[in-house]
């Protein structure tokens, strides 16, 4: 078994067979559907949200099988006595790295490495006044990105790579040495082309995905770095600068988000929208789970919250039926998942 193994049971095990395996898949995927996101917040996924976005449906499968083989999972996609053993075993040896947040970092933290991986190439080579290379990417929004920032920033090769080098050595001198290094020989100068996550896998001895895990904690810790301190790390920080958005939203719940602003009801977005109204419902408990700015009030109260939130705690459950059945009084589903959303959100 590998890590990535490991990572698939640790989802199943929280889903607690209140999900198929296919929500596990749609979770490493980053599929951005209101149910994967509503499902990576409420079962406290959303580290693992869109780190693995070219793994196939049929790893998934012939990881389950082998899980089942070795006993490690029932019929019911819960996790026997010898899965919950390895799971422990797993966390004590080779815990999930803390500061990987795919839900919140993941589009920076791409586009990010994107943009820094050609532009120091690019800075590299001019330094060595090195002509012809072989760009580290094909991708023409980050190469024009890079093209620009040089043209409109005006200081010389040399300043913006001695800038380059404190600001990354800084930054990586609070992480671990097995992660900056990772970091570092994933990069690619005048003199050395950049490793690939099998070929450090091999130098480092250890498990692929684990050390894919590692690259995107470092990448993620970065991230939330230049969120919290820009004048230190200037020109990390405008590599992402340009990335802000309004809210943590997939476009279509952004779409219905401005529509509940304007005082609009669920039926009269859903008319407006040609959608569902349980699609609309959908895109609300998505609000719920990502903004505690916006009004919940005329869906439920309160007290109905605070009474629906009481019996989540007591019962410790995410089952919606369970909770329903254990309120005295006849509150809908809808207004269930709007407490659960607004309970794991303020938590």
């Amino acid at each position: 078994m590998n890590y990535l193994d490991f990572l698939i049971l640790y989802c199943t095990h929280k889903f607690n067979g209140e999900r198929s395996i296919s929500a596990t898949y749609h979770l490493l995927v980053g599929k951005k559907s209101s149910q994967t996101i509503q499902d990576s917040i409420i079962f406290r996924l959303s580290p693992l949200f869109g780190l693995f976005p070219e793994l196939e449906r049929s790893q998934i499968l012939n990881s389950t099988e082998r899980m089942a083989a070795n006993q490690f999972l029932d019929e019911s996609l819960k996790l026997t006595r010898a899965g919950l053993e390895y799971i422990e075993n797993m966390k004590l040896h080779k815990p999930i790295p803390a500061s990987l947040n795919g839900w919140e970092y993941g589009n920076e933290a791409r586009v990010m490495w994107r943009r820094l991986t050609i532009f120091t190439q690019v800075i590299s080579n001019l330094v060595y006044e090195k002509n012809r290379y072989l760009p580290v990417t094909k991708n023409e929004e980050d190469l024009f990105w890079v093209k620009n920032f040089l043209q409109r920033n005006g200081a010389s090769k040399e300043v913006l790579a001695k800038q380059l080098h404190d600001e990354l050595r800084d930054i990586l001198s609070q992480c671990s040495n097995t992660e900056a290094s990772i970091f570092v020989l994933k990069l690619t100068s005048s003199t050395r082309i950049g490793l690939t996550s099998a070929q450090l896998a091999e130098k480092f001895a250890d498990d692929l995905y684990y050390i894919q895990l590692l690259f995107w904690n470092i990448i993620h810790f970065i991230v939330r770095k230049l969120k919290g301190n820009t004048k230190s790390y200037s020109l990390l920080q405008y590599m992402i600068s340009d990335l802000k958005k309004e809210k943590n939203f997939t476009a279509s719940t952004f779409a219905t988000f401005n529509l509940l602003k304007k005082g609009l009801e669920v039926e009269q977005i859903a008319n407006i929208r040609q959608l569902k109204k349980s699609t609309i419902e959908d895109h609300i408990v998505e609000i719920a789970l990502n903004d505690p700015n916006t009004d919940l009030s005329a869906f439920i109260s309160l007290d109905d919250y605070n009474t629906i939130r009481e019996v989540i705690e007591k019962l410790h459950t995410t089952q919606l039926k369970m909770v329903k059945q254990h309120l005295e009084q006849p509150y809908s589903y809808f207004q269930i998942r709007l407490a659960f959303a607004m309970y794991r959100r303020d938590k």
